[in-house]
């Protein structure tokens, strides 16, 4: 059997949120006949305006993927904190020893809810 690198994932999903933070998740994808050992994760801002992330300091370029976490392991679920009440799309992709995957399509909007 000819092993490759992993299958292209699915979209992350939302799993959780508060006033300051996400918790997105996603599956493995088929591995590609070798063992997964990393994940990497990119957000982009949808707003018109742009980007404002606090802890990141990402400038405003609205078309540019920002890179969460390159070396997530074998995690599946990552939560983003201090971000700013904007709707950002997230995307993931699996590596293999044979390579990396292409990312995920775009995940649905995703946003901090403000309580009153």
């Amino acid at each position: 059997t000819l092993c490759t690198p992993p299958l292209q994932p699915n979209p992350p999903l939302l799993k959780a949120f508060t006033t300051t933070s996400l918790t997105i998740q996603w599956e493995p994808p088929e591995d590609g006949g070798k063992m997964l050992f990393n994940y990497h994760l990119q957000c982009k801002s949808t707003q018109e305006r742009g980007a404002h992330i606090q802890e990141w300091g990402l400038l405003p370029q609205r078309s540019e993927w920002y890179t969460l976490d390159a070396k997530l392991g074998m995690q599946t679920e990552y939560t983003v904190r201090d971000i700013c009440f904007e709707k950002y799309v997230f995307r993931v992709r699996a590596q293999n020893e044979l390579g990396w995957s292409f990312f995920s399509d775009p995940s649905e909007k995703m946003r901090l809810e403000r309580r009153l």
